[in-house]
């Protein structure tokens, strides 16, 4: 999936149009800006997030959300987002064994927020159309790194600290690792 979000008025050009899906599959997605009609890279630092809801809900969870946005080539930001979230598959009707309330497709709206410098902006809402997989009646979703982080990112957000607090408790330290918020962040703190 290709999206362009321009900067001037913060519409949205996907390839295809609209964007199709499926369900149970991870989605390489590709985000460029332009200002004027120009391709532009955003400040350093900047974080790029993929929110998607059923056509028409703004309130509530979200039934996907990525947030690992990484700079591919000059203005070019990439990731690969999980569509096979517990939420996605339940609201498709594969969260069950009943197949008499089973979804062939999820009329859905997308958005891009980008933000930098302490201000955060959101691109237009645009559809997204989700069909359901053939392949399972019930596939099993990958685990959500949004929900459970991974070892390597539990391991980073402890700066090191891992191996010292797991490996070598006798060092006289302790580490206090919370989970909180949706988005979930991963919070370190040395307790005495």
């Amino acid at each position: 999936m290709k999206i362009a979000i321009s900067l001037d008025t913060q519409s949205v050009i996907t390839q295809p149009a609209p964007v199709r899906v499926k369900a149970a599959s991870f989605v390489a997605v590709e985000v460029c800006f332009t200002r004027s009609s120009q391709p532009v890279r955003l400040p350093d630092g900047a974080v790029l997030e993929f929110a998607l809801k059923p056509q028409g809900q703004f309130t509530g969870d979200l039934l996907v959300y990525y947030n690992a946005f990484t700079l591919v080539s000059g203005s070019h930001y990439g990731g690969t987002v999980n569509f096979a979230t517990g939420a996605l598959l339940n609201a498709l009707g594969l969260g069950d064994a009943d197949p008499g309330n089973d979804l062939a497709e999820l009329e859905a709206s997308g958005e891009i927020t980008w933000s930098f410098g302490g201000q955060k902006f959101r691109s237009d809402t645009f559809p997204v159309i989700v069909e359901a997989p053939l392949t399972d009646d019930n596939p099993a979703p990958a685990p959500d790194p949004q929900l459970y982080p991974s070892p390597q990112d539990l391991q980073a957000a402890l700066d090191g600290k891992a191996d010292k607090a797991i490996l070598n408790p006798d060092d006289g330290k302790h580490y206090r690792i919370t989970v909180t918020g949706n988005p979930p962040a991963i919070g370190v703190e040395e307790i005495q």
